[in-house]
Formats: C-alpha cells, structure tokens, sequence
C-alpha cells in the first residue's frame, strides 16, 4: 500500500509555526489542532530554527565559534561586544528552549 504524500503550503507552515510559537501549547497540540502529524510539525520546527541560525550575521556566528573554543581563557571584550553577545546568546537559549520542550 502507498500513502499519499500531503503537500503543504509555506503560508500553512508559517502560521502552524506562529501558531506553536506564539502559545504555550505544545507541538503535539498545534499538531492535533491543525490535523497535521506531530513529526511534521517539528521537522517545521527544526528547520526554521537551523535557518534562523544560519541566516545570522557570519559575524556572530564566527564570535560564537571562537568563544566556544576558548571558554577556559578570559577575553577582555567591550561593553558593546559583550551586549552584542548577551542578546545573540538569549536568542539562541530561547531557540533551543522553544525545540527542546517537551511534548
């Protein structure tokens, strides 16, 4: 037996992905509230995220990387470097947080 593939489109998408963003339902919820597979949902979920990371500046993305490899070693950063990284760092917690919820 073949199963029909469903094709969504992307306004679908983006509003099941406001939907789930914008409340504290779950993905199982927004899944069931929309009639669309949890998995799918958060395949949705995963890519807008990894596109989200991506699509920031290579800057922060390279600061990000070059703090990670030297953690153990105290930098002296400026103020404004260090506001730049405090906010790039709670957009990336409120990322993982919004992916890793549990359903």
């Amino acid at each position: 037996m073949s199963r029909e593939r469903r094709i969504y489109t992307e306004e679908f998408k983006e509003n099941i992905l406001a939907a789930y963003n914008g409340s504290a339902e779950s993905a199982s919820e927004t899944a069931r509230r929309f009639a669309v597979k949890l998995d799918t949902v958060k395949s949705w979920v995963y890519r807008k995220r990894t596109s989200v990371l991506s699509s920031s500046s290579s800057r922060s993305v390279k600061f990000a990387a070059s703090e990670s490899k030297c953690m153990g070693k105290p930098k002296e950063l400026s103020p404004e470097t260090m506001e730049v990284r405090i906010i790039e760092l709670e957009r990336q917690l409120a990322v993982e947080k919004r992916f890793i919820r549990q359903d």
